[in-house]
Formats: structure tokens, C-alpha cells, sequence
């Protein structure tokens, strides 16, 4: 009689099935999550690349007057949108281009008009681009009250000293 006792024991056909179906949701969660982390890091690399393209744009611009340094903008700003294009991520894409001015003691001074008491004026040009970021899988609301909200602003910037 303890034969069937002792085989009943050892039946185990099925248990990998059990163990699939509790490690599947876990499995699956992580690899929606994976291709969420890689969406993001891409257009933040994009945004980041299109803003270097930005003030790069800076470095051929005359930058005299005020005329000038607005037009300067208007480039770095074009520049950045263009490789925006370029890069095909799509979406709405805000870019914003500054340049400011500062003396070599770190103190600010008009790009325009401004002088320096002590050593040269440096133009530091600056793009800044944002895109709002929806996710491809909404993983709110999922079963056990588990959340994770990935919508956000994805941003990228440079900065550069361009004179």
C-alpha cells in the first residue's frame, strides 16, 4: 500500500505549467518595460543630438548687435528643428535658443552693448528642446493596483561658449 502513496508524491507533470503562468506577468511587465526604457533614452539621445547641432549653428553667426544675435538665434533654433526632421521621432518638438553673455570674472553683461572691466566678453550659446513623451503601452491601471504612469517631457540641451 505505500507504493501509491510514494508515486502520487513524485507525480509532478504540470508543475512547469504552474510555475510559467506565475512567472509570465512578471516576465511580460519587465519586457513592456525594457521597451519603454529604450524609447526614451532614443529620443533623449535625439534631443540631446539636435540640440548639439543647435549651438553649433552659433559658431559661424556675426554676433555685433542685437539684429545680429536674434538672427543667431533664429538659426541655432532652425538648425535644431532641422535635425529634429532629420531624425524622424516625430511628435511635437519645442526648441528654444538663447545666447547671453558674461566677463571672464563670471559676471553677466548685454551681448549687445556690454564691456567687460577686466578681460573678454564670451557669447555662451544654449538650445534647449522638449518633446512630450506617451508611452506604447499603457501600463496604468494594471491588475493588483499597480501603476506606472510613463507619460512625461522628454528634454535634451546644450550649451557652448561660442566667442
Amino acid at each position: 500500500m505505500r507504493e501509491p502513496t510514494q508515486k502520487s508524491l513524485k507525480n509532478d507533470s504540470g508543475a512547469a505549467a504552474v510555475e510559467f503562468a506565475l512567472i509570465a506577468p512578471i516576465l511580460l511587465l519587465m519586457i513592456l518595460g525594457l521597451t519603454e526604457l529604450g524609447k526614451i533614452v532614443h529620443y533623449r539621445s535625439v534631443l540631446k543630438s539636435a540640440a548639439r547641432t543647435g549651438v553649433e549653428a552659433a559658431f559661424s553667426a556675426s554676433m555685433n548687435t542685437s539684429a545680429q544675435i536674434a538672427a543667431a538665434q533664429t538659426t541655432m533654433e532652425t538648425a535644431a528643428d532641422l535635425a529634429i526632421t532629420n531624425s524622424g521621432i516625430g511628435g511635437t518638438v519645442t526648441s528654444t535658443a538663447t545666447i547671453t553673455c558674461e566677463c571672464s570674472d563670471g559676471s553677466t553683461v548685454d551681448c549687445a552693448s556690454g564691456t567687460c572691466a577686466t578681460g573678454s566678453k564670451r557669447y555662451i550659446a544654449t538650445v534647449t528642446m522638449s518633446r512630450p513623451y506617451t508611452p506604447l503601452y499603457d501600463l496604468t491601471n494594471l491588475p493588483g493596483g499597480f501603476n506606472l504612469d510613463l507619460a512625461m517631457t522628454l528634454t535634451g540641451n546644450a550649451t557652448l561658449w561660442v566667442k
